[in-house]
């Protein structure tokens, strides 16, 4: 709990339109099962090719769990997930 952190995704392919989304905490069956899914952060500022990220503080101890998804239905490319946590 009360921990600030930073999720980038980087070195996105230049055919990708990536989004990031931070959910949690709880389980990956509690948090997919819900309805509606909560979101508690994310970016889907850029265009293809961009990089997106974001800074979060969490407000619970527990698991949290990243969604890097696509604006286009059959986008998809290489990219690097990096999560930190000063």
């Amino acid at each position: 709990a009360a921990q600030t952190v930073t999720v980038t995704l980087s070195g996105v392919g230049a055919s990708f339109d990536p989004s990031i989304s931070l959910l949690g905490p709880g389980t990956a069956a509690a948090i997919c099962d819900a309805d509606p899914v909560v979101c508690l952060g994310g970016a889907d500022i850029g265009f293809q090719g961009d990089d997106e990220t974001f800074t979060f503080t969490t407000t619970d101890a527990g698991v949290y769990y990243v969604i890097v998804d696509s604006f286009l239905s059959a986008g998809g490319g290489p990219f690097t997930l990096t999560v930190t946590s000063p």
